[in-house]
């Protein structure tokens, strides 16, 4: 900044409110345009960890994907959710940090990401139906949504409804005349989505007075193969399912 400052012949401060695009600095206008031309010359690059630390914001919002990393790279959905935060995000500066979390660590991984300032907020895929940190971090002031919505509603987030998406798919192949309807997860019942669809299998079932089997029900692992094996499971039963209904 002192070479753009020796080179438009300003101060290094007026420099710095230019090129921070200080809003209540009163550059003039051919001032600007010299320290913005003087800068081009230079190929100035602002110092990254400079700048965040006079904002007091890393400018990087991390994606956790409560999945492997296996899994998160076959799941079709979550490629098209990348590319639209990204969008949202680039239009504002800010930069995604994807990370995948298996279901069963509890070594407080995103809880780091934000006490360690690496990043300003968090989006939670597939959130757990019982995620302490989750609830911790939210009560701490963390910015936080979620991909999908947990039993306590007040931390903001973004779904579908599951429970009538299922009701709906369920009624429709009782209205197709089939009494043994199986259901194969889209996760295990560890997760909200597969406890909300599990939910709206139910209560088509008890409407139409058709009794529930627990061997009918299995839970998927996010994959086409667990989803393979586990219609091989159901297909293989004394009594085999008519008609399954697949959450994903």
């Amino acid at each position: 900044m002192l070479d753009v400052a020796k080179k438009a012949g300003v101060s290094q401060t007026a420099v710095s409110f230019v090129l921070n695009n200080v809003p209540a600095a009163s550059i003039p206008e051919p001032t600007r345009a010299r320290i913005l031309h003087a800068a081009r010359e230079l190929h100035y690059i602002p110092n990254a960890q400079a700048l965040n630390l006079a904002r007091g914001r890393t400018m990087m919002i991390a994606l956790i994907v409560r999945q492997t990393s296996e899994q998160m790279s076959a799941d079709l959905f979550i490629s098209e959710f990348i590319r639209g935060a990204i969008r949202v995000m680039e239009a504002e500066d800010y930069h995604l940090l994807v990370h995948a979390s298996e279901p069963d660590d509890h070594q407080g991984t995103y809880g780091k990401l934000v006490r360690t300032r690496k990043v300003d907020g968090l989006l939670i895929s597939s959130p757990l139906v019982n995620d302490p940190e989750v609830r911790l971090l939210h009560e701490e002031g963390t910015p936080i949504v979620l991909h999908g919505a947990l039993s306590s509603g007040d931390i903001p987030s973004v779904d579908v409804d599951n429970v009538q998406g299922a009701y709906s798919a369920v009624r429709h192949l009782i209205a197709l005349g089939h009494r043994r309807i199986g259901h194969i997860s889209n996760a295990p019942f560890s997760y909200t989505s597969s406890v909300d669809r599990h939910s709206g299998y139910c209560q088509a079932l008890a409407e139409a007075n058709i009794a529930y089997d627990e061997n009918l029900v299995l839970g998927g692992e996010f994959t086409a193969d667990s989803g393979y094996a586990l219609m091989r499971q159901l297909l293989d039963l004394p009594q085999p399912p008519t008609a399954v209904f697949v959450g994903s």
